[in-house]
């Protein structure tokens, strides 16, 4: 896929007489690899979005990209997007290693998947009488019925 977006953006150029065609081949490598940066850096982003990991996901990254640049060594994936499956699957186990390690990846899936069953109207929570109740895992969604409950 990076191949063929760094080939249509080369002769693309080459047509446009903005490049020349003897130097092609270094242009596809250096589009390529510009693609790839990009795209490791997009899933990046979503990852530390979806995962509420941007610390982590940014001190990855800026030990990761120089390393990985320079460094020459190491694993090296057949294509650049098998590297960007790789980098994002140790960019989730890093932001879910980080949030196991801090207690909130439980609270986190809890209140994605409330919210996610809360705007289906299949919790016991929907609507507008819920409150949040502090436990030692966080906050959780009560229904009133709970709190009442709760308050005898």
């Amino acid at each position: 896929m990076f191949k063929r977006m760094a080939g249509w953006i080369v002769t693309r150029q080459i047509d446009r007489q903005i490049l020349e065609r003897r130097d092609e081949s270094l242009y596809l490598f250096a589009y390529e690899s510009m693609i790839g940066q990009l795209a490791n850096i997009l899933i990046a982003i979503l990852i530390a979005f979806v995962f509420h990991s941007w610390l982590p996901v940014v001190c990855f990254l800026t030990a990761y990209i120089p390393l990985r640049s320079y460094a020459g060594g190491g694993y090296h994936a057949d294509s650049h997007g098998r590297c960007c499956v790789v980098s994002a699957v140790i960019l989730v186990l890093i932001s879910g290693f980080d949030k196991v390690l801090s207690g909130a990846f439980f609270h986190a899936t809890g209140d994605l998947c409330a919210d996610d069953l809360r705007s289906r109207g299949l919790w016991a929570g929907a609507g507008g009488g819920s409150q949040q109740a502090a436990g030692r895992g966080g906050t959780k969604t009560v229904s009133d019925e709970e709190q009442g409950d709760m308050d005898r």
